[in-house]
This record gives C-alpha cells, sequence and structure tokens, in this order.
C-alpha cells in the first residue's frame, strides 16, 4: 500500500513540473514587414516560453495539429525546402522573433500560427491539450508579380537653382525607377532593358529615355538630383517595378506623373565688404593664440567668407558650388588642399592655402589657434547662398587686411609655498604652487638674496646644474619651464 502511494505521489511530482514547464503566455503583435512577391517578414512579440515554431500554408489556414513530436522539426525560411506538415510548411524552429521567407508565390495570401514552447535538457513542454492557447495566428498575401499600386504623394524639398530632392510614397514593388527630363514631360516609356540599365542622380548622366534620363533605381523613396538649370520646369515618372532573380516585372500604367520648377539663378553680391579693418594675434603660450579681427562695413550679400593665409602667400579665391567648413583641429579644412597636421596655418603655409576660420553674417572673428605666433593676412569675401551646403556664389574682390601681434600680458599671481625636500651635499628639490602665469623661471644663487630681477622680452637658459645657466642677478637661471619643481 505504501509503495503505490508513492508512486502515485512521484507520478503526481512529475505531472506537476512538466506542467509547471509548460509556458503561460502566447506569442502577440504579429507585423508583417518587407512584403515583396516572393518574400516578406514576420515579426512577433514572444511569450513566455523559450521557442518558437511558426508554420506557414498558402491558401488556407494550416491544420496540422502539433503532437509533441513535431516541435522537433526544423525549420526552415526557405519554402522551397521547408519541412511540410499538414497542409503547411515548418518555417521557424528556433529561439528568435522574427523570420524571413523566400521563394513564396505572388499574389497568393499566406497563413501561419506561432506556437509557444519550452525545450528543457532535451525535453519538450507544450500544451498539448489545448495547443490554440499558446498559439498566434495571422495572414498576409505576397505582392503580385507586376506592381498594380504606383507611387503617390510627390513631394519637393532642398530645392535651389541647380538641385532638389524628389520624394514620394512607394507603391507595391519592390523597387523603384524615376526618369527625369527637362522643359517637357517623358515622351518615351521604358522598356524592359531600362529597368536594368545604368541611373545617376546627376541629371544628364544616367542612360537616356527618349528625352530623359535615369535618375533612381532602387529601393529607397527619395532622390536628390545635381546638376539642374535655374529657372527650368523639370518632368518626373516614378515607376514601380519587381526584381525576381534579374527579371523584371511592370506595368507602364502604374505610374507617377510629377514635376516642378527650380529656382532663379544665385546671383553674387556687388558690394565687397570694406573697412577699416584690423585683427590682433595675440600669443597664450609658446604653442597657441587667440585671434580677434572685425571690420567696419558689410557688402550686400547674405553673407561673408573670412579666410586666412601666411602674409606672403597669395590670395585664393573660394570656388562656386564647393562645400566649405569652418576650421577644426578634426577636418583641417583648406580651400585647396587638406592635411593631417593639426596645424591649420602648417597647411596654408606648406601648401599656399587658405584656412576657412569663419564664414555667415559676420562682421569679425575670434577663436584659439594651435601655432607659432606669427603675422596673418585675412581675406574677407562677400557671398549669396550657402557655404554648409555649396551653393554660394562669391564676390571674388575681397577685403583683405593683416594681423598685428599682440603681447602676453604679466601674471598676476607669483607662485607661492616653496619648499625643499631630498637636500643632499650638493643638490636638493625646490617645489612650489604655480601662479597664474604660462612659464616659471627659477634664479639660485649662493649665499645672499638675488640683486636683480628678469628683464622682459630677454631669452634666458636654465640648467639645473647650478653655475651652468644664464648669469642673472648674482646667480644662474636653473630653471625655465611650465612644471612646479
Amino acid at each position: 500500500m505504501k509503495k503505490i502511494i508513492g508512486l502515485t505521489f512521484l507520478w503526481l511530482l512529475i505531472s506537476l513540473n512538466t506542467f509547471a514547464s509548460i509556458p503561460t503566455v502566447a506569442p502577440s503583435n504579429l507585423i508583417f514587414s518587407n512584403i515583396a512577391p516572393t518574400s516578406m517578414t514576420l515579426e512577433w512579440t514572444n511569450g513566455n516560453g523559450n521557442r518558437r515554431i511558426v508554420i506557414a500554408s498558402k491558401d488556407a489556414t494550416p491544420t496540422a495539429v502539433l503532437t509533441s513530436s513535431d516541435y522537433a522539426i526544423a525549420g526552415n525560411p526557405n519554402l522551397f525546402q521547408s519541412p511540410t506538415l499538414g497542409n503547411g510548411k515548418v518555417v521557424h524552429n528556433a529561439e528568435g522573433r522574427i523570420v524571413d521567407l523566400i521563394n513564396m508565390d505572388w499574389s497568393s495570401t499566406y497563413y501561419f500560427h506561432i506556437y509557444e514552447y519550452n525545450l528543457i535538457s532535451g525535453v519538450y513542454h507544450v500544451n498539448t491539450t489545448n495547443p490554440s492557447a499558446l498559439r498566434l495566428s495571422g495572414s498576409q498575401i505576397t505582392f503580385p508579380v507586376e506592381p498594380t499600386i504606383p507611387p503617390s504623394n510627390a513631394v519637393f524639398t532642398n530645392v535651389t537653382y541647380q538641385s532638389l530632392t524628389l520624394g514620394w510614397t512607394s507603391g507595391n514593388g519592390s523597387r523603384r525607377l524615376v526618369i527625369a527630363s527637362k522643359d517637357n514631360a517623358p515622351n518615351t516609356l521604358p522598356d524592359y532593358f531600362d529597368f536594368a540599365r545604368p541611373f545617376s542622380s546627376t541629371f544628364g548622366s544616367g542612360t537616356a529615355v527618349g528625352n530623359g534620363f535615369i535618375v533612381y533605381n532602387g529601393t529607397a523613396n527619395s532622390v536628390n538630383i545635381t546638376n539642374l538649370s535655374p529657372s527650368s520646369i523639370y518632368h518626373f515618372h516614378i515607376y514601380d517595378f519587381n526584381d525576381l532573380s534579374n527579371e523584371y516585372y511592370y506595368d507602364t500604367d502604374v505610374r507617377l506623373v510629377t514635376n516642378t520648377s527650380t529656382t532663379a539663378a544665385i546671383s553674387a553680391p556687388t558690394v565687397a565688404p570694406s573697412g577699416p579693418a584690423s585683427a590682433t594675434v595675440t600669443p597664450i603660450n609658446s604653442e597657441s593664440m587667440n585671434m580677434t579681427g572685425s571690420f567696419t562695413n558689410k557688402g550686400n550679400g547674405a553673407g561673408r567668407l573670412i579666410l586666412m593665409r601666411p602674409c606672403e602667400a597669395p590670395v585664393n579665391n573660394p570656388v562656386n558650388g564647393v562645400v566649405y567648413q569652418k576650421y577644426t583641429f578634426a577636418n583641417h579644412n583648406t580651400i585647396f588642399s587638406e592635411s593631417e597636421s593639426s596645424s591649420a596655418f602648417w597647411v596654408a603655409r606648406e601648401t599656399g592655402g587658405s584656412v576657412v576660420i569663419d564664414f555667415g553674417d559676420v562682421q569679425g572673428f575670434n577663436f584659439t589657434f594651435a601655432d607659432i605666433p606669427e603675422q596673418f593676412a585675412f581675406d574677407v569675401f562677400e557671398y549669396n547662398g550657402n557655404v554648409a551646403s555649396g551653393t554660394a556664389v562669391y564676390n571674388t574682390t575681397p577685403l583683405t587686411f593683416c594681423s598685428e601681434a599682440g603681447s602676453p600680458t604679466a601674471p598676476t599671481v607669483g607662485a607661492t609655498s616653496l619648499s625643499f625636500s631630498a637636500i643632499g651635499q650638493n643638490s636638493l628639490t625646490l617645489s612650489w604652487t604655480n601662479g597664474n602665469g604660462t612659464s616659471r623661471l627659477v634664479i639660485a644663487r649662493k649665499s645672499s638674496e638675488i640683486s636683480s630681477n628678469p628683464t622682459n622680452d630677454v631669452a634666458y637658459s636654465a640648467n639645473p646644474v647650478f653655475g651652468s645657466g644664464t648669469a642673472l642677478g648674482g646667480g644662474f637661471v636653473v630653471y625655465n619651464g611650465s612644471g612646479s619643481s
């Protein structure tokens, strides 16, 4: 009797443990994306199991009632190779929550069952009593081989006299072909081979189709088109099509027709900036300087581009339509050259180029610059348009002025907290707290006070071997640097 009770309790314990290992939350939120004639992506939110098995069937709901052994079938998202189960295919059997299906039939409705389960130590824990309790179902139709929905909602942005961005809402094809023409609408429909020919967003450079050119062929829903003419009307035909293993399927009636005009050409300003003007270069320390400058009168353009160059270098005119950036240590931008050097002046000195130090509606500049203090020349060009986007048009008569070398000011806080350490028979270490100068000069004299102070603009040579540095005030310079000992 005790043995029977014991076996019954053990069976009950195993059953309860198995039941406790069955998931209790089904997958949810089925989403279909990347839908094409022969492929699509399924994504869902997992339940509280550690694996999912996905059954796909065409034209009808999956009929298979899963048994425990079915959960061991390996899934394959390629429907040509997926294992058959009932009237469907096992397309996924793993831990994830996304599956990319391929080799589907176009214009067909596919139905899906996604079951949640646990695989623990080689044992499948499934709800065989009520499988639908842990099931997510949904359906989706693949696109027809020839798109039936054309692109729509054309939007033009960033329209200038030489470029524009064309955007649209895509139809139900997997790709788009865009043909652009000037003055008149495209007069020739694309043929089969045009859907594979080269394109270029530089107008006039792509494959010609009648009076137009192919400016885009891809999966996106916008294209930026350049090399346009000012004050001109441009027409566009946008076709949705499908590319299935390099076979092209399309309907030339499934297209979006639209047009827009470019803006009038930007003209150069007629009045250049003028002075009086001045600039000052003030050394901060031995490795950097602060540069400030200003001029009195703006020209009649939208802004001014300020360039810096060595005084002996020639003036470098900016080029219309070129994108320029302000100089930073990261981009080393110059007008005619670039360098990995961290010094923009080094670039200009070695190449004869000019450095862009500012642009916009400015009337001066102020920035810190890493280089040896020297004299510079500044050229200010008036422009219309936008420097950063490369649409600026320049008046090439600059206002030019040179910098004046400034002088560093005397520190206002001296060194403090003098202390001595490591004192030996013929050596010692001297330490202090720095003041607010950039460097320190230490003079040592034996037996008495130093009799005179250092003189501005005099170079002093230091040597910690007493008696070897520059003689000063009855003693010798033993240190000249930025440290504190």
